[in-house]
Parts: C-alpha cells; structure tokens; sequence
C-alpha cells in the first residue's frame, strides 16, 4: 500500500471530524479517506480503522489506484458472426505486457490507452482480448508510456537502418502489398556480384525516403517514397537479374506498385 496521505486545511479551524469517505478498487473497499480540523490534515485508515501507514506533508491526493502487478486477461480468435464457437483462453498479464499490447494498436497516447484500460476489452493480432476494465492511476501509466519512443519527423533516412521493405500500390487501402524482408532478399544468385537488396538501398538512396511516422506495432521509424514509372522499370529489370527466384512469382506485382516503404527499427528498441 502506498503511502498515507496528508495536505493542509488552512480554512477549517476546531476539533471538529467533518469528512468520512471510503476509497475503492475496484469493487473491494481498502480503507477510508477522513478530513480531521484538528489535525488540519488528512488521514488514510484500513478497513479496520488503524492508519496505513505515517503521514507526510509532501503527498497528493490521487483517487486513481497504481496500476494492478497483474491483470486475468481472458482472449479468442475475433469472429464476425454474433455467436462464436471457439474456445476462450485464460491468461494473466503484467501490467507493462497489457499496456504494450494497447500502444501497438492505439498508439502511446495517455487518454486513449485509459480509455482502452477502462473499457476492458482490445483486438490484436486477430483476437480479441477481454479484462475487468479499471482506471489507471494517471503518473503510474505516464511514467510506463514514457519508456516508449516518439516520433521524430526530423529523422534521415539510413539504409544501414533498414531490414525490411514493403511495396505498395496506390489507395488508402493498398490492393497489393509485398513485404521483403533484408534477410531473405539480401542473398546473391550465383555468380551475381550483388543483391536485390542492394537494388533497393540503391532506389532509397537516390529517391531520399520522406518520414512517415514511428510505428508502435512495427517498433521501428516508418519512411516512405513514391515511385515513377522509371524507378519501377529499374526495380523490374534488377528484380530479373538479382532477386532469389523464390522470389519471381512474389515481384510480378511490381508494375502495379506505386510507392515503396522503408522501416528502420531503432537501436535498443
């Protein structure tokens, strides 16, 4: 339990108790909170009247609890029919797990991951996931979102950053989309003096990738640059000589691709 409350009543004068009020968590009641004019102070009392702990001076009235050490979660796949037959999983979560998964969809925002926290219930990855919901104690989940990074419109772009890529078609829901990972495209044919990778540092680095935005569900800075038709043939005809043949099949959606995504995970992240 923290630490007992107390701040000053300078307009109350006389050994008068004028104030009782219970303090909640959830449904339990864990003590009272009472206004005392002869102490000119506030003290925090256990259900069975004996105080918490010493008062201090320097403390703040907060009604929000700290956050719980765990959370019972219970999740299942996300279905769009009213009625779902699949099994419910039961799991506990820390709290620093149950707020990470929040920011990787709704972002580090303060008011929005409380409300999240109060409604009880999130999608993620195809599940949709359920708790008691609460109110967090507003520094508590401050202090906890400040570990996460912001954004940072000023950043360069440095293909030394870059493990993956994604190409995408036009529209604000891309009808084609080809994610290639560093890993898989990095690796030469035989007998070829480069990779399709290099290719396409060789496209970031001429065309100068605009910062998108960082991506919480991704953990990494999102760049992004349009492609002209030319850029596509080059990319067409390096995909033919460089890229894995595993790959061909995979790049036959190149002449539909309208812009080409670069993340860039940070160091430490």
């Amino acid at each position: 339990m923290a630490q007992a409350l107390l701040f000053t009543l300078s307009a109350v004068e006389g050994p008068v108790l004028f104030h009782s009020h219970p303090l909640q968590y959830g449904n339990r009641t864990i003590g009272t909170l009472r206004w005392l004019g002869a102490m000119d102070s506030t003290e925090l009392l256990a259900t069975d009247g004996s105080r918490l702990t010493e008062p201090h001076a320097s403390d703040q009235i907060n009604h929000r609890m700290p956050l719980p050490e765990t959370i019972p979660v219970k999740y299942t796949e996300e279905e769009a029919e009213s009625v779902s037959l699949r099994p419910v999983v039961r799991q506990t979560f820390r709290s620093p797990e149950l707020v990470d998964m929040i920011v990787s969809v709704a972002g580090k925002d303060p008011e929005r991951v409380r409300q999240i926290l109060r409604s009880g219930t999130i999608v993620f990855h195809s599940y949709r996931y359920w708790w008691q919901g609460f109110d967090p104690d507003a520094a508590a989940l401050s202090a906890l979102l400040a570990r996460y990074p912001d954004a940072e419109p000023s950043r360069v772009f440095h293909a030394a950053d870059c493990t993956e890529v994604i190409l995408e078609s036009s529209g604000a829901s891309a009808r084609h989309s080809l994610r290639l990972g560093r890993k898989d495209v990095a690796r030469r044919r035989i007998f070829r003096a480069r990779s399709f990778w290099n290719s396409l540092m060789d496209l970031a680095r001429d065309s100068a990738p605009a910062y998108r935005k960082y991506s919480y569900a991704l953990r990494a800075d999102i760049f992004e640059s349009s492609l002209s038709s030319t850029q596509l043939e080059f990319l067409a005809r390096e995909a033919a000589r460089f890229a894995p043949r595993s790959l061909h099949a995979k790049l036959s959606v190149l002449p539909s691709i309208s812009r080409i995504v670069f993340i860039c995970p940070r160091a430490g992240n």
